[in-house]
């Protein structure tokens, strides 16, 4: 199982973010967590101006 912050639109190569929710107190932050039966793994990022 996996999930992430954001969900994108991608059509005839143009990526457009359609849902995107922060958890951070950054501009901007994404990431995805994955999990399975034994493990769980996260991987973030966030950037500021």
């Amino acid at each position: 199982m996996y999930d992430t912050n954001a969900d994108v639109d991608v059509q005839s190569g143009n990526v457009e973010l359609s849902r995107w929710s922060p958890i951070s107190q950054a501009i901007f932050d994404a990431g995805q967590v994955v999990i399975d039966k034994k493990k769980i793994g996260m991987i973030w990022v966030e950037d500021e101006d």
